[in-house]
């Protein structure tokens, strides 16, 4: 009889064990996919960031092209950076 009621408490500890881990393991999942999700909302953000900066460069480069460098060209790229603003959606 004792043989019997070691496995059975062998059993008990080891399915306990297994449901225990495998909660750990769902809950890591979750904040692993939320990590993802924010990593992904992050880069897409940075890449609207790089295109307005990017169409600003290219009106600057144009205007430098035709007008020469003057402080109103570099004042027109200070004062367009700082007008247009990056939102994100939630």
């Amino acid at each position: 009889m004792d043989n019997i009621s070691l496995v059975n408490v062998f059993f008990v500890l080891t399915g306990s064990a297994v449901i225990i881990i495998t909660i750990l393991l769902a809950i890591g999942l979750i904040y692993i996919i939320m990590f993802v999700r924010t990593a992904k909302r992050v880069a897409r953000t940075a890449l609207k960031a790089t295109e307005f900066v990017s169409e600003d460069l290219a009106d600057f480069s144009k205007t430098v092209r035709e007008q020469g460098l003057s402080f109103g060209a570099l004042f027109g790229l200070i004062k367009s950076l700082g007008k247009k603003k990056v939102t994100r959606k939630k």
